[in-house]
């Protein structure tokens, strides 16, 4: 092969990867979904692209739109939803009773949901959380009753954890209120939030509204609701995403 033919070929090979790469640029993402998740009544996330932006309940377009619906993880069926002052459940026109915090996505979302399950704080999680518990000043806290969220987080086929905890509503104390989130992935402990303060209503507490994958991603989502003690604050909602070892927040209300 002469030195004439070897540029031919070079080029040859240069122009079809640049085709692909053209190719996947601009139709590569065309079949990403797109739509709405709610949560409650405090609004949800408008998701297009793999990015999710927060939306007003007033703003999120329901029209036309079904909507798959869960409570504590579990399925309760598909409805019709309309905004009016509060979310209203339909079902084949007619309207369906429906009561408690829920999460619903349209289903024009490619998204899946990751089950999970509720045990007790093992005592070796307990020990480290008393450990982080006295660097804040407080020296005892009972975890014996206390319960934490169980599921795959990254897919790698090992349990992690999500841990939310507040003694917000005890009685009054003579020590500090404290409140936080942790992530305990592949046995790495990652702080989301830690706090203490002798003015329990300034502290937030966080649940879990649901963890889920968008468009078959490798990333985990944690839908996180965030509510103040005796509602002296508006709740709030915000989105993170794990990444790798980290939890990063990509979005909030």
């Amino acid at each position: 092969m002469n030195r004439k033919q070897i540029f031919l070929l070079v080029g040859i090979s240069f122009c079809c990867l640049l085709y692909f790469v053209i190719v996947f640029f601009f139709f590569g993402d065309r079949n990403l979904s797109e739509g709405y998740i709610v949560v409650s009544n405090l609004g949800g996330f408008y998701c297009k692209q793999k990015t999710c932006l927060y939306r007003e309940p007033g703003e999120i377009d329901s029209n036309e739109k079904v909507f798959q619906v869960y409570q504590q993880n579990e399925l309760v069926g598909n409805y019709e939803l309309e905004y009016l002052n509060r979310w209203n459940f339909f079902q084949n026109g007619n309207w369906t009773s429906f009561y408690g915090d829920f999460v619903a996505y349209d289903t024009s979302l490619n998204i899946s949901f990751l089950s999970y399950r509720y045990e007790l704080i093992s005592s070796n999680i307990q020990s480290n959380l008393s450990k982080i518990l006295q660097e804040k000043g407080i020296t005892s806290y009972d975890f014996s009753s206390q319960y934490m969220i169980v599921a795959d987080v990254d897919q790698n086929g090992q349990d992690d954890q999500i841990i939310s905890l507040s003694n917000q509503t005890e009685d009054e104390m003579n020590g500090p209120y404290f409140s936080f989130l942790f992530v305990i992935l592949n046995g790495k402990m990652i702080e989301i939030y830690n706090e203490t303060t002798l003015e329990k209503y300034e502290l937030p507490f966080y649940t879990i509204s649901g963890i889920f994958h968008l468009d078959n991603e490798k990333q985990t989502r944690i839908l996180v609701t965030k509510y103040y003690y005796d509602q002296i604050l508006d709740p709030s909602l915000i989105l993170y995403q794990q990444n790798g070892k980290t939890i990063q927040e990509i979005a909030s209300s």
